[in-house]
Order: structure tokens, then C-alpha cells, then sequence
């Protein structure tokens, strides 16, 4: 009974994963919008990396308050994911019916609604980073530290909502590989050398 039993779930999974559709069109779109994604979220990982080991010189404090900050930027750009996700499905149906005007109205209101709303958020953070680095508890020392990166950082949060929603109209149209050049030489051109400075 056991041996029936698992011959039977070894060939059903060897049926689960095997590509039964004749044409594969589907899938190699799939992988050529969906691949420069993956490679953009990876060096979003790289780059935590290596901001991360450009603040240990500096000591504990520096490396407490980019985790702090860190935290709270995360949390100020789930807006402007969902706002992508809108963006990214509005491309994508309007394009695939030839819809250019429709097309350029839902990138364009994502932008100005991303930018308006983080720009108010923005300012929220920067006038209340007292009260969010206390929920945090950090050390006296990280203090000062944490008040300059929210003080700059927090006024850059619309134009960060500015690229993640450029990032969801890139996808949407089914062009993965420019954002990703664009991404990518912001990382590795501008932020990671400035971050030596």
C-alpha cells in the first residue's frame, strides 16, 4: 500500500512540475519582464549591504541608527508600493489595449498622488523625529546620529515615492531592463561612492 502510495505522489509531482503548454511564449515574457525585477530587488539587498559596512567605522551608534532609520523608511514607503501595484496594473492593461493616453494619465496621477503623500509624510517624520526615535529606545549615543538621517532623509521620501512608482510604469509596459540600468547606476555610481565621502 505505501509503495503504490508514494509512487503515486512521486509521479504526481513529476507531472505538477513538468511545462505541459506547447507554445512557452507566456513564460519566456513572463522571465523577460519578471528577471530585471528580481535583479532590482536584489541590489536593494546589496545596497543595505553595503551602506551597512560603510557605517561600522564609525561605530555601533552609526550602524544602531541605520537600522532605526532604516525601519522607519521602510514603513514610509509602503504607500508608494501600493501606489506602484496600481500603477504597474493600470500600465499594463492600457498598454496591451494601445491605450497611450490612459497609459501616461495612471503613470502620470501615480506620481503626483506618490509625491504630494510622501511629501506631507515627509514632513510629519522630520518635525516628529523626536517622538519616533524615542519609540525606539536607542542609545544616547546614536541620538544625534538618528536626528540627521531622519532630518535628510525624510525630505527625500517623495522622490524616493517618485521612483519606486517609476519602477511599477517600467513593469507595467513590460520594460524591466531600463529600470533596472537606471537602478543600478544609482546604486553603484552615485549612492555607494558618495557614501564614502
Amino acid at each position: 500500500f505505501f509503495s503504490n502510495t508514494s509512487h503515486f505522489q512521486i509521479q504526481s509531482l513529476k507531472d505538477f512540475f513538468k511545462l505541459q503548454w506547447e507554445k512557452r511564449e507566456g513564460l519566456q515574457e513572463a522571465l523577460r519582464i519578471g528577471f530585471p525585477s528580481i535583479l532590482s530587488q536584489a541590489l536593494i539587498g546589496l545596497h543595505i549591504m553595503a551602506v551597512t559596512w560603510l557605517a561600522l567605522p564609525f561605530g555601533f551608534e552609526a550602524v544602531e541608527a541605520l537600522g532605526i532609520g532604516a525601519r522607519l523608511d521602510t514603513l514610509a514607503v509602503f504607500p508608494a508600493l501600493s501606489v506602484m501595484a496600481a500603477v504597474v496594473s493600470l500600465c499594463g492593461q492600457n498598454a496591451g489595449a494601445k491605450n497611450w493616453d490612459r497609459v501616461h494619465e495612471s503613470i502620470k496621477r501615480g506620481l503626483i498622488t506618490i509625491f504630494v503623500f510622501l511629501g506631507a509624510l515627509g514632513l510629519i517624520v522630520f518635525f516628529s523625529k523626536s517622538f519616533l526615535i524615542g519609540l525606539f529606545k536607542p542609545s544616547p549615543e546614536a541620538i544625534p546620529l538618528l536626528t540627521t538621517y531622519l532630518s535628510v532623509l525624510s525630505l527625500a521620501y517623495p522622490l524616493v515615492g517618485l521612483g519606486i512608482v517609476s519602477s511599477g510604469a517600467f513593469q507595467g509596459l513590460g520594460k524591466g531592463w531600463p529600470y533596472l540600468i537606471l537602478g543600478s547606476l544609482r546604486l553603484l555610481v552615485l549612492s555607494f561612492p558618495l557614501g564614502f565621502i
